[in-house]
């Protein structure tokens, strides 16, 4: 055979299908299986929640939410605590009245009450526990009684000083401290005399228990 069947055989095809053969799919396919898919979408996939999703996961509540349940649901205040509550309200609402009927500011009344409770010569760091007036409460109040000239002070010892009514003082306590004491000391005699006892039982009973349930926050706190 000629020379240039040999040739032929060794090389079959044209040089243009041979590349293909070798490359059988235009690169633009080639491309495209290798990466099958758009950017946008690939990226979809590998992130397929918005970023905001996660950090909502993680705080489903708004921070309002999640105080309110930090504090306990299951405290109920019942009728006779509500009832106790509204009664000590009024007694106060009373007795802010009655102050203010005989002339005198809660302060001042509860000051001349202390005096006349405990007597003349009354200690003035006594005073705050008689009224639970705070001291600064105290000391304003004072200063005013003494510049009316209602009561003076007499040093006691070093550290402490008693309290005693002026000539007006005296006067004045008459009209106003000691008829408070007058009108609770009539209703006490209009009650049996057992159903006295029993509140000033009860009251007390209640006082010791508020005092060590108190004592024990505290204990907690230290821990």
């Amino acid at each position: 055979m000629p020379d240039s069947e040999p040739k032929e055989r060794s090389n079959p095809e044209p040089g243009i299908a041979s590349k293909e053969r070798s490359n059988p799919m235009p690169a633009g396919e080639s491309k495209e299986k290798s990466n099958p898919m758009p950017d946008s979408e690939s990226k979809e996939k590998s992130n397929p929640e918005p970023d905001s999703e996660p950090k909502e996961r993680s705080n489903p509540m708004p921070d309002s939410a999640s105080k309110e349940r930090s504090y306990p649901t299951t405290v109920r205040i019942s009728k006779e605590m509500k009832r106790y509550n509204y009664l000590c309200g009024e007694i106060e609402a009373a007795y802010h009245a009655l102050s203010l009927k005989l002339g005198l500011s809660d302060s001042a009344m509860r000051i001349l009450y202390a005096v006349c409770d405990n007597g003349e010569g009354c200690r003035l760091q006594n005073i705050s526990v008689y009224t639970g007036l705070s001291k600064q409460t105290i000391n304003s109040a004072m200063r005013k009684l003494e510049s009316e000239g209602i009561v003076y002070l007499e040093a006691f010892n070093a550290k402490s000083k008693k309290v005693y009514f002026t000539e007006k003082g005296r006067k004045l306590a008459e009209r106003t401290a000691y008829r408070m004491i007058q009108i609770e000391e009539e209703i006490f005699a209009s009650w049996e005399k057992a159903d006295v006892l029993k509140y000033l039982r009860l009251t007390e009973n209640y006082l010791v228990s508020l005092r060590e349930k108190t004592e024990q926050l505290q204990c907690e706190k230290k821990l």
